[in-house]
């Protein structure tokens, strides 16, 4: 029995493994044919391939893990015009119970210094990620110049700043499907 059980799991993998492939493999493709992939095209790809559910998130997790790409074609920009927070989504990336949202967050100006005159400003714009777990919290890995985090950059709004980034996320999510 134990014999048995080995094999299936073997099978399991290799057949997953193969499955996997074969769609990277022609999900590339089609993004350097036409430029883009989206959540559509997927979806229209593992339904011709007659996937379970189930087994269409499984691949879907592992090709994001893989660095494939899924977008609509267009550029995605989130806005909050009240506070003056902007995210301009780059890519997905999956690792385990973490997905991450990677992209530049635009939000105020930094300054520091003394007298007016003898202030320093560093531009509010940031690269980094949401980092979002499959049961828990969002967190903002975004750093700047001089070791500023975004929370440095939003100082007093640090509350505003959370609420966007779920914002952020949920658009991203409906934008992708």
């Amino acid at each position: 029995m134990k014999w048995i059980k080995l094999y299936e799991e073997f099978t399991n993998d290799s057949m997953h493994d193969m499955l996997l492939n074969s769609l990277e493999t022609e999900i590339r493709e089609i993004i350097a044919k036409e430029g883009h992939f989206s959540m559509d095209d997927y979806y229209a790809l593992v339904k011709s391939r007659k996937l379970d559910d189930r087994m269409a998130d499984d691949i879907f997790h592992d090709l994001v893990g893989r660095g494939v790409s899924f977008s609509n074609g267009e550029e995605i920009v989130i806005e909050d015009e009240d506070f003056g927070l902007i995210f301009k989504f780059e890519k997905l990336q999956k690792q385990g119970e973490e997905t991450y949202y990677w992209g530049t967050l635009y939000c105020p100006d930094y300054t520091y210094g003394g007298e007016e005159d003898e202030q320093e400003t560093i531009p509010g714009e940031i690269y980094g990620r949401f980092v979002v777990f499959d049961e828990g919290p969002i967190i903002l890995d975004f750093e700047g110049p001089n070791d500023l985090t975004a929370y440095d950059f939003c100082e007093g709004m640090e509350h505003e700043l959370d609420n966007f980034a779920e914002y952020a996320v949920d658009e991203i999510n409906k934008k992708l499907k």
